[in-house]
């Protein structure tokens, strides 16, 4: 396991406590949709994994639209999207590793894990430059 892995897995667990304490304190959690996607293998387990991987990359869209249209959020929001936007620009460093060491890459969770990071990047400059939001 390289550095950039456990930083990014840190940082999810991170953001999952974040989030637990945020569901058990307002007593609310969204709901989820499911739908085909493209995959590796048009098999269950590979389509389900394909849209847990395409739904993260997405999921947090409203909470970051609403962060970037108000320019501020609860402490808790803001420091939520902060550890989930880290997770996955340090797994972005973790595929380059995994390439330049192993010459293994997976097209279809480097490509969502840009388009969330790249979703994250307006987020990333109020968080930084507002002082956490």
């Amino acid at each position: 396991m390289n550095i950039f892995r456990l930083t990014g897995d840190l940082s999810h667990l991170i953001a999952i406590i974040i989030l637990l304490q945020k569901i058990w304190h307002t007593r609310s959690c969204a709901a989820l949709a499911l739908a085909l996607l493209i995959n590796h293998e048009f098999v269950f387990l590979e389509v389900l994994w394909t849209f847990s991987i395409y739904l993260e990359s997405v999921a947090i869209l409203p909470q970051l639209f609403m962060v970037s249209k108000t320019g501020e959020a609860e402490s808790i929001t803001s420091h939520y999207l902060f550890a989930l936007g880290s997770y996955r620009a340090l797994y972005i460093l973790n595929w380059i590793y995994r390439y330049v060491t192993e010459s293994h890459y997976d097209l279809i969770a480097i490509v969502a894990g840009i388009v969330q990071t790249v979703l994250y990047c307006d987020f990333f400059y109020l968080y930084i430059t507002r002082g956490k939001i």
